[in-house]
């Protein structure tokens, strides 16, 4: 018997648990196997052509084996956005060192016990941080130019 259920949320399995959840527009809760849950999408709606129940402790469990979405083919195919997503771009690794220094540093100068950070103006914060970034630039942010003492690339034919 195939059953239609339309999605109203879906939930994601906790840490260390095997199988997420389906709630359906009438509040009942389905279960899908972790692997399979990236197949369901809030708000559209499937037909249930199969699914097992179980019983415990008085309460009766529902997990989908198997369901197609309303008006497609047999087998289930995850729903594309129509215009592509932009990610943004991961920070390169210097980027990142010059982000985890200017951190490490403000966090230092705020915790001296000599500086008041109630006492600076956003202003004053602002400057800060970027004479820090000025330091790390100059001092720690070029790369090793070729031929240096830090170039640890081995000759040809070694």
């Amino acid at each position: 018997m195939d059953i239609r259920i339309t999605v109203a949320d879906v939930m994601y399995p906790a840490p260390g648990k095997k199988q997420g959840q389906l709630v359906d527009q009438t509040g009942k809760k389905w279960y899908v196997w972790a692997d399979k849950l990236h197949n369901y999408q809030k708000g559209s709606s499937y037909m249930v052509q199969k699914y097992k129940t179980s019983e415990f402790r008085g309460q009766t469990y529902y997990t989908i084996e198997e369901a197609n979405p309303v008006g497609a083919g047999p087998g289930m195919t995850r729903p594309v956005p129509e215009t592509p997503i932009k990610l943004a771009m991961a920070p390169s690794d210097n980027e990142r060192r010059m982000d985890i220094f200017i951190c490490g540093a403000f966090n230092n100068i705020m915790a001296n016990p000599n500086v008041n950070p109630a006492m600076l103006e956003a202003a004053d914060m602002i400057n800060l941080v970027k004479r820090l970034k000025t330091t790390w630039l100059t001092a720690l942010g070029s790369p090793p130019r070729p031929g240096s003492d830090l170039n640890d690339e081995l000759p040809p034919g070694m």
